[in-house]
């Protein structure tokens, strides 16, 4: 770390808050991102931030999170994916079992920055959004907006009260 206060490197202009550089990278609002800082999540140039305010040089600081580099492309980046029954919708699995990640990158999708909007379960499948846009993500996330999901569920036999 740089001896200036709240900076990183770089020079003073090109400066922005870490949090809103993690937002804008996909993890979500700037509140969550200042809550994974404090939490000791954030990685600038292999040292963990846990000041919020901290300001970094997105030309020239490496921001990590859950062993990834951050990034922000030109262009924010918008995938409707089928996610086929036997896919999990999660970052990891600590049963082994393969995520949507996983599963996308072998179909050769950069998930790097990535992060889905609403979940389904393992033995569901239908439509998934990913984004890397994270106002987007937390636009139809948050409670606040009143987002309206509608799922339609099949099933094998007549459902009854009881069920």
């Amino acid at each position: 770390m740089s001896s200036e206060k709240n900076k990183v490197s770089g020079q003073r202009d090109s400066l922005v808050r870490l949090n809103r550089y993690c937002a804008q990278c996909g993890l979500g609002s700037r509140r969550y991102c200042d809550i994974l800082i404090a939490s000791g999540r954030i990685r600038v140039n292999g040292e963990v931030i846990l000041q919020l305010g901290t300001k970094i040089d997105p030309l020239h600081d490496k921001v990590e999170f859950g062993g990834s580099v951050l990034f922000t492309a030109g262009r924010a980046v918008y995938i409707a994916y089928h996610k086929p029954r036997g896919v999990i919708v999660t970052n990891a699995d600590p049963e082994g079992r393969e995520t949507v990640f996983e599963a996308l990158a072998r179909a050769g999708c950069e998930t790097a920055g990535l992060r889905y909007i609403g979940r389904l379960d393992f033995n569901s499948e239908g439509l998934l959004l990913l984004t890397s846009d994270g106002s987007l993500v937390h636009a139809l996330t948050h409670p606040r907006y009143h987002i309206k999901k509608v799922y339609e569920v099949c099933v094998d036999k007549r459902v009854r009260a009881a069920d």
